[in-house]
């Protein structure tokens, strides 16, 4: 039970919620099943009295499954207002912005991308430009952004290229 996340309802969290569900669900169809009977036992807070104020047949519904408990999840608090707000924030999003002060390229690449690829509908070039784009400029001298056409390359050259990313030549 401890390797399911745990959520609070935080919004500005349910990103990397869904995204580890998704991943664990992906290991095991047996885990894709069964993970929504125990997904009530590891919220909280919010989360928590969200679930225990819906009826008690529409939560036996949701528990089937992961996909089931996702959706209503997601039509609950995955909303077009989310949608704005977070497509906002994430396209704002700077390397070492306040806050993050000192943040790896990586983990601003994590953190840039996680809001888009639980949306789903960017490609992996238009990941590393949306990344490129709010990176400040003297990376693309090293990345040499156009020449990579996906993901896995781009967080290559982030990792490999990670001093002089860091390294601000002003």
């Amino acid at each position: 039970l401890d390797v399911i996340p745990k959520w609070d309802g935080n919004t500005d969290k349910i990103a990397r919620w869904i995204l580890e569900l998704n991943d664990m669900c992906k290991r095991s169809r047996a885990i894709f099943e069964t993970i929504g009977q125990f997904l009530p036992l590891r919220l909280e807070g919010y989360a928590k009295t969200w679930y225990m104020s819906l009826p008690i047949e529409y939560r036996e519904q949701i528990c089937a499954n992961w996909d089931t408990f996702r959706i209503a999840v997601s039509d609950y608090y995955i909303n077009r207002q989310w949608h704005h707000e977070q497509t906002f924030k994430a396209d704002a999003m700077c390397f070492r912005q306040p806050g993050h002060s000192t943040e790896t390229p990586l983990q601003y690449y994590e953190r840039k991308t996680e809001i888009y690829r639980l949306i789903g509908d960017q490609s992996e070039t238009q990941l590393i430009y949306k990344v490129m784009k709010t990176a400040p400029d003297y990376w693309e001298t090293h990345l040499q952004s156009h020449r990579i056409n996906n993901l896995v390359d781009f967080q290559k050259m982030l990792s490999i290229q990670k001093e002089a990313l860091i390294k601000n030549p002003n």
